[in-house]
């Protein structure tokens, strides 16, 4: 076995400080269409269901206009994670239709769109 050089060690040790400077968080934005989320009662059901995800930032979270746009850190989840916290509540997340289940468990108001 061959000795260790001190060229290595001095690597080594290099690595493991720079290893000590990574990222802890990486706070992102996320933009989300969710067109059947039309009042305040549909938007508490969301805000509970992000509520749950650690990592939301939740006084960043704004709905208007059938898009919610929040703050999240990315290390810790991922914007499918928003989308199907959504959608598991019962509301359009993106792609995503809200499941039928949760859907049914809605209040009357959250069911049928407004008049305009």
């Amino acid at each position: 076995m061959r000795p260790v050089r001190a060229s290595a060690i001095l690597l080594a040790a290099a690595l493991l400080a720079v290893a000590g400077g990574c990222r802890q968080t990486d706070i992102r934005t996320a933009t989300i269409a969710v067109p059947n989320v039309w009042n305040a009662a549909c938007e508490a059901r969301v805000r509970t269901a992000l509520s749950q995800l650690k990592g939301v930032q939740m006084d960043t979270v704004e709905i208007k206009d059938g898009v919610l746009v929040a703050r999240y850190d990315s290390m810790m989840l991922g914007l499918k994670n928003l989308e199907h916290a959504i959608k598991d509540a019962g509301f359009d997340a993106n792609e995503f239709e809200g499941d039928p289940k949760a859907r049914a468990r809605l209040p009357k108001e959250c069911l049928e769109e407004p008049a305009r």
